[in-house]
């Protein structure tokens, strides 16, 4: 279910960006971390996602992915202004 939401959206976005041919557009997914909500799933009955705290574990992977973003956007854009918004 929410896969296919996700593809849908994905796909809106896609073919907005091709009547657009003379940009190249790049969509950057990143998942936060591992959450004590994914070990405590019932944690998600008495507290708000957005206050649900990174476990040590998710702390690094969170740490991780920035690094490897931004090797990935420095390999992409020699200028930084080439980068648009971020």
């Amino acid at each position: 279910k929410d896969t296919w939401l996700v593809a849908s959206t994905m796909s809106i976005i896609l073919n907005a960006f091709r009547s657009r041919p003379q940009r190249v557009f790049r969509i950057w997914l990143v998942r936060h971390g591992e959450s004590m909500g994914n070990i405590h799933p019932s944690m998600y009955r008495t507290t708000p996602d957005h206050k649900i705290q990174l476990t040590a574990r998710g702390e690094d992977m969170a740490r991780k992915a920035g690094k490897e973003l931004r090797k990935s956007f420095q390999k992409l854009f020699e200028n930084s202004h080439d980068m648009g918004y971020c």
